[in-house]
Protein backbone atom coordinates (compact mmCIF):
# COMPACT_ATOMS: atom_id res chain seq x y z
CA UNK A 1 0.00 0.00 0.00
CA UNK A 2 1.34 3.39 -0.98
CA UNK A 3 1.11 6.46 1.24
CA UNK A 4 -0.60 9.13 -0.84
CA UNK A 5 -1.99 12.60 -0.09
CA UNK A 6 -5.41 11.22 0.98
CA UNK A 7 -3.79 9.13 3.71
CA UNK A 8 -1.84 12.23 4.87
CA UNK A 9 -5.04 14.28 5.24
CA UNK A 10 -6.75 11.50 7.17
CA UNK A 11 -3.71 11.07 9.43
CA UNK A 12 -3.51 14.84 10.07
CA UNK A 13 -7.23 14.98 10.95
CA UNK A 14 -6.90 11.97 13.26
CA UNK A 15 -3.95 13.55 15.07
CA UNK A 16 -5.86 16.82 15.41
CA UNK A 17 -8.95 15.05 16.79
CA UNK A 18 -6.84 13.07 19.27
CA UNK A 19 -5.07 16.20 20.50
CA UNK A 20 -8.40 18.01 20.93
CA UNK A 21 -9.86 15.05 22.81
CA UNK A 22 -6.80 14.98 25.09
CA UNK A 23 -7.10 18.74 25.74
CA UNK A 24 -10.79 18.36 26.63
CA UNK A 25 -10.01 15.41 28.90
CA UNK A 26 -7.28 17.35 30.76
CA UNK A 27 -9.47 20.44 31.14
CA UNK A 28 -12.37 18.38 32.51
CA UNK A 29 -10.10 16.83 35.17
CA UNK A 30 -9.37 20.28 36.69
CA UNK A 31 -11.89 21.33 39.30
CA UNK A 32 -11.68 25.11 39.05
CA UNK A 33 -14.53 26.91 40.74
CA UNK A 34 -15.35 30.09 38.88
CA UNK A 35 -18.41 31.05 40.88
CA UNK A 36 -19.00 30.67 44.58
CA UNK A 37 -22.34 29.87 46.14
CA UNK A 38 -22.56 33.20 47.97
CA UNK A 39 -21.24 35.39 45.17
CA UNK A 40 -23.60 38.26 46.00
CA UNK A 41 -22.31 38.68 49.56
CA UNK A 42 -18.71 38.47 48.34
CA UNK A 43 -19.35 41.14 45.73
CA UNK A 44 -20.95 43.43 48.33
CA UNK A 45 -17.90 43.04 50.59
CA UNK A 46 -15.58 43.67 47.64
CA UNK A 47 -17.53 46.81 46.70
CA UNK A 48 -17.18 48.07 50.28
CA UNK A 49 -13.42 47.47 50.15
CA UNK A 50 -13.14 49.35 46.86
CA UNK A 51 -15.20 52.26 48.21
CA UNK A 52 -13.02 52.42 51.35
CA UNK A 53 -9.88 52.34 49.23
CA UNK A 54 -11.11 55.11 46.92
CA UNK A 55 -12.17 57.27 49.86
CA UNK A 56 -8.77 56.80 51.51
CA UNK A 57 -6.99 57.75 48.28
CA UNK A 58 -8.98 60.96 47.97
CA UNK A 59 -8.53 61.78 51.66
CA UNK A 60 -4.85 60.95 52.00
CA UNK A 61 -3.51 61.47 48.50
CA UNK A 62 0.20 60.71 48.29
CA UNK A 63 1.29 59.27 51.62
CA UNK A 64 4.87 59.11 52.76
CA UNK A 65 6.40 56.22 54.69
CA UNK A 66 9.45 56.70 56.90
CA UNK A 67 11.41 53.96 58.61
CA UNK A 68 12.77 54.81 62.04
CA UNK A 69 14.56 51.89 63.69
CA UNK A 70 12.12 49.07 64.33
CA UNK A 71 9.01 50.85 63.10
CA UNK A 72 7.48 52.54 60.08
CA UNK A 73 5.70 55.87 60.28
CA UNK A 74 2.88 56.65 57.88
CA UNK A 75 2.25 60.39 57.75
CA UNK A 76 -1.45 61.22 57.58
CA UNK A 77 -3.08 64.65 57.58
CA UNK A 78 -5.27 63.56 60.53
CA UNK A 79 -5.26 61.23 63.52
CA UNK A 80 -7.50 58.23 62.80
CA UNK A 81 -10.05 57.03 65.36
CA UNK A 82 -8.76 53.46 65.11
CA UNK A 83 -6.53 51.50 62.76
CA UNK A 84 -5.34 47.97 62.06
CA UNK A 85 -2.59 46.68 59.81
CA UNK A 86 -2.21 43.29 58.20
CA UNK A 87 0.56 41.88 56.05
CA UNK A 88 -0.73 39.20 53.70
CA UNK A 89 1.70 36.73 52.22
CA UNK A 90 1.15 36.49 48.47
CA UNK A 91 1.30 32.68 48.41
CA UNK A 92 0.60 31.15 51.84
CA UNK A 93 -2.10 32.60 54.07
CA UNK A 94 -0.67 30.93 57.20
CA UNK A 95 2.22 33.44 57.05
CA UNK A 96 -0.11 36.45 57.37
CA UNK A 97 0.69 38.84 60.23
CA UNK A 98 -1.23 41.48 62.12
CA UNK A 99 0.82 44.39 63.42
CA UNK A 100 0.53 46.53 66.52
CA UNK A 101 -0.23 50.12 65.64
CA UNK A 102 0.32 53.30 67.60
CA UNK A 103 -1.84 56.24 66.66
CA UNK A 104 0.46 59.26 66.68
CA UNK A 105 -0.26 62.92 65.98
CA UNK A 106 1.28 62.98 62.48
CA UNK A 107 -0.04 59.54 61.53
CA UNK A 108 0.28 55.85 62.30
CA UNK A 109 3.31 53.97 63.63
CA UNK A 110 3.68 50.31 62.64
CA UNK A 111 5.83 48.18 64.95
CA UNK A 112 7.87 45.68 62.93
CA UNK A 113 7.93 41.99 63.74
CA UNK A 114 11.49 40.63 64.02
CA UNK A 115 10.32 37.10 63.04
CA UNK A 116 9.56 38.13 59.45
CA UNK A 117 12.17 37.66 56.75
CA UNK A 118 13.60 40.84 55.30
CA UNK A 119 13.40 41.35 51.54
CA UNK A 120 10.08 39.53 51.00
CA UNK A 121 7.25 41.24 49.13
CA UNK A 122 3.93 41.28 50.99
CA UNK A 123 0.50 42.78 50.42
CA UNK A 124 -0.11 45.51 53.01
CA UNK A 125 -3.65 46.26 54.19
CA UNK A 126 -3.96 49.26 56.50
CA UNK A 127 -7.54 49.79 57.60
CA UNK A 128 -8.48 52.91 59.53
CA UNK A 129 -11.61 54.70 60.68
CA UNK A 130 -11.87 58.47 60.53
CA UNK A 131 -15.03 60.27 61.63
CA UNK A 132 -16.97 57.00 61.51
CA UNK A 133 -15.98 56.16 57.96
CA UNK A 134 -13.77 53.27 56.89
CA UNK A 135 -10.68 53.84 54.78
CA UNK A 136 -8.21 51.30 53.47
CA UNK A 137 -4.74 51.44 52.00
CA UNK A 138 -3.71 48.37 50.03
CA UNK A 139 -0.38 48.13 48.30
CA UNK A 140 2.53 45.77 47.69
CA UNK A 141 5.19 46.24 50.34
CA UNK A 142 8.74 45.00 50.64
CA UNK A 143 9.56 44.19 54.25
Amino acid sequence: MKFNWGHGIVLALLLFMLSMAYAVYKSMKNDYVYESKNYYQESVVYDEVLAAEQWANTLIGDTSWHRTGDEYLLNLPFVPDSASCRLKHPVKSEFDHNFKLQLASPGVRIQLNPELKMGVYWNLELTFYHEGRKGMIRRPWKY
